[in-house]
C-alpha cells in the first residue's frame, strides 16, 4: 500500500509542494522547450538524491508519460500538417516536454511522500480541517481494500454465473458491483465515525497530535535547491533570451 522508497527519511511535503507549483507555472508560461527539457534533467538528478532509482530505472518508470508526451505533441504536428495550417515546432514540442517535466516531478513527489504527513502539510500550513484531513487520509487508506472487496465481489459472480461476457463485459457488469460496493462503503463509513465518536474526535477545539510536522535542516536544505533550479533556471534562460513568454498557437 505505502508508495514511499523504504530506507530514506521522511520528507516535510512542503517542500516539494513549493517544487510542483513553481515547475507548473514556469513550464505553462515559457513556449520554447529549452526550460521544460532542462526540468526533466533536473528531476533525473533529483530522483538520484531523494531515491534509489538509477537514471534508467527512473526513465522506465516515466515510459507511460514519455509516451503521451511524444504522441500528444506529434498529434498536434499531424493535425496542423493536414489542415494546411502554419507549424510552430518549438512550441509544439514544448507542449509535449510540459507534460514529461511535470509528471517527472509528480512520481517523484508520490514516491516519497508519506500520506500521513501530506495530510498534516495540508492542516498546518494550508489550514484544511481536522475533519476534512482525517476524511482524506482515510479514503486514501481504503482504496486498496475497495479493490479487493472488488475482485471478491468478481469472483463472487462468475462462481454463480451473473454477469456478461465478452469484450465490454467489464463495463456492462459495472452495474452489478455497485451497490455491493456502496454497501461496504457505507458500512465502512459508519465504523469510522462510530470510532471518531468514541475518541471525541473534533470535541475540543485545540487538539494534540502524536507526530508533529517539522522543516527539517534536510527539507530546507531540499527546498531551497528545488527554488533555485526551478525558478532561477527559469530566469537565467530568460535572460539568455531561451525563454518565450508570447507566440505559439
Amino acid at each position: 500500500m505505502d508508495n514511499i522508497d523504504s530506507g530514506f527519511k521522511p520528507i516535510n511535503p512542503l517542500s516539494l509542494i513549493i517544487a510542483m507549483i513553481l515547475l507548473t507555472i514556469h513550464v505553462s508560461l515559457d513556449k520554447n522547450p529549452y526550460y521544460p527539457l532542462a526540468m526533466i534533467v533536473w528531476s533525473f538528478v533529483l530522483s538520484r538524491w531523494v531515491t534509489d532509482y538509477t537514471p534508467l530505472q527512473f526513465l522506465y518508470k516515466l515510459r507511460v508519460p514519455v509516451v503521451v508526451g511524444v504522441f500528444y505533441a506529434g498529434f498536434i504536428l499531424l493535425g496542423k500538417h493536414m489542415a494546411r495550417a502554419p507549424v510552430d515546432y518549438l512550441y509544439t514540442i514544448s507542449l509535449g516536454l510540459r507534460f514529461i517535466a511535470i509528471a517527472s516531478l509528480s512520481f517523484i513527489f508520490i514516491k516519497t511522500i508519506n500520506p500521513k504527513l501530506l495530510v498534516m502539510s495540508f492542516i498546518k500550513y494550508f489550514k484544511m480541517t481536522d475533519a476534512m484531513g482525517f476524511a482524506f487520509l482515510s479514503a486514501y487508506r481504503f482504496f486498496p481494500s475497495f479493490k479487493e472487496e472488488l475482485q471478491q465481489i468478481k469472483f463472487s459472480h462468475a462462481v454463480r454465473g451473473i454477469g456478461a461476457s465478452g469484450p465490454f463485459a467489464p463495463i456492462i457488469n459495472m452495474k452489478n458491483y455497485t451497490i455491493p460496493i456502496l454497501v461496504t462503503a457505507i458500512r465502512r463509513g459508519i465504523r469510522i465515525s462510530v470510532a471518531m465518536e468514541n475518541r471525541g474526535f473534533g470535541k475540543f477545539e485545540t487538539r494534540t497530535y502524536y507526530d508533529e510536522l517539522t522543516m527539517s535542516p534536510w527539507d530546507k536544505k531540499l527546498l531551497l535547491t528545488n527554488v533555485l533550479v526551478i525558478s532561477g533556471g527559469f530566469f537565467l534562460l530568460m535572460a539568455f533570451g531561451l525563454i518565450r513568454i508570447k507566440g505559439g498557437y
